[in-house]
């Protein structure tokens, strides 16, 4: 389609049938990375720990196809001090295993992130965590998260708009600042449902 980057390479990859393939994965992210060149996952289920994202990256997969599926190691997917980043297409599921990092995918210091398409699901943690991050998050579903669907703090120019957020334990969309300031977000057109509050408190959850 228009939409499908090229030129655009597998680098090998295929689906690993429940074995870990954190080490392929990690390199083909890598040598995206580093030539430039799309990575596309093919469909399938792809069984990894955590993936340490670096500038540059563009990775497309499949939406609802292209499973990453987490193995523990903290965050399924981490980005810092970075730019460039683009994520199409991709299913993050943590089936509701522990998770160390606090968040399926977790970016801090990025400039220029780009999420679209992804489907974000089962994390006992938060969905998404963003720290002093610019860029898009758009038409994405963030489901059956424990804590916060989507959380960003100190952005510096962020767009949250046309996803789905439901069935999360405390909030849907946070966005919040450490120190007062201008943040730029824009938040548009997002469907938000079932959010509870599992951690009680004060009122500070059940937010959509």
């Amino acid at each position: 389609s228009a939409e499908t980057p090229a030129p655009f390479s597998t680098y090998g990859i295929v689906p690993g049938g429940g074995i870990d393939q954190t080490a392929s994965l990690q390199e083909a992210a890598d040598k995206a990375a580093q030539s430039g060149t799309p990575f596309f996952l093919p469909p399938g289920d792809y069984t990894t720990a955590k993936l340490a994202l670096k500038s540059g990256t563009e990775i497309q997969g499949v939406p609802g196809k292209s499973v990453l599926r987490y193995n523990g190691g903290g965050a399924l997917v981490a980005i810092e001090d970075a730019a460039g980043i683009r994520l199409t297409g991709l299913t993050l599921d943590g089936g509701a295993k522990p998770i160390d990092g606090g968040a399926l995918l977790i970016a801090e210091g990025v400039k220029g992130l780009s999420l679209s398409e992804c489907l974000i699901v089962g994390s006992t943690a938060d969905g998404v965590v963003l720290r002093k991050v610019s860029g898009r998050i758009t038409d994405c579903e963030i489901g059956d998260i424990r804590g916060g669907g989507l959380f960003s703090e100190d952005a510096t120019g962020l767009e949250i708009g046309h996803n789905h957020v439901r069935d999360c334990g405390d909030n849907g969309i946070l966005v919040w600042r450490s120190a007062v300031g201008d943040d730029g977000t824009i938040i548009t057109a997002n469907r938000i449902e079932r959010i509870t509050a599992k951690a009680a408190g004060m009122g500070q959850y059940g937010q959509g």
